[in-house]
């Protein structure tokens, strides 16, 4: 279970702030979180065979190529580009 201080620190690390209000409403969502993966991990799919199924269990589309935007034509909206790239400057 995900405690208050928990998630503190966690936002700490992130650097994010998080209010009194939103700590309980976090707190709830990532020990739901946590609970609906502790559900999944505890089924037993041990006489699940993947191999006997009739195809991919994930249909995948076909990896194709397809004509894009010219790089001229986005870039022309950039602050600032170089050798056909975005620049971002650094922060900090």
């Amino acid at each position: 279970m995900v405690t208050h201080d928990e998630v503190r620190r966690i936002a700490a690390l992130a650097k994010l702030y998080v209010s009194e209000e939103q700590l309980e409403e976090i707190t709830g969502d990532l020990n739901g979180i946590i609970a609906f993966a502790d559900a999944v991990a505890s089924v037993d799919a041990s006489g699940y065979d993947v191999e006997a199924e009739d195809g991919p269990a994930i249909r995948l589309r076909p990896d194709v190529t397809a004509a894009s935007y010219e790089p001229e034509l986005i870039l022309k909206n950039a602050m600032e580009s170089g050798d056909g790239f975005f620049v971002v400057r650094g922060r900090g």
